[in-house]
């Protein structure tokens, strides 16, 4: 069988007890924040396309840049409509 390709968190020694209740509390934490959760998700996730970060990242830079502007200019959009009066 062909090791897993994902990189694991590394597990603490049993033999320290206070290491393990360490990384408990940290799971802990990242479980009851969402946010945090998945902020380790897409770190693991980059983590396994190291090879390919040289057009990887820009990629995502290119997308995130166009995502903002249109999301932006929607925004602004709606705040010109809003200031408007009534009538027009």
């Amino acid at each position: 069988m062909a090791p897993d390709s994902t990189p694991e968190t590394p597990v603490p020694d049993p033999a320290v007890p206070w290491r393990r209740q360490i990384a408990n509390l940290i799971e802990a934490q990242l479980v009851s924040h969402p946010l945090l959760f998945q902020l380790r998700a897409v770190w693991r996730q980059l983590e396994a396309e190291r090879a390919n970060w040289s057009f990887l990242l820009p990629l995502v830079a290119v997308v995130f840049f166009v995502v903002y502007r249109r999301e932006r200019k929607l925004v602004l959009r709606e705040a010109q409509r809003q200031r408007r009066p009534p009538g027009d």
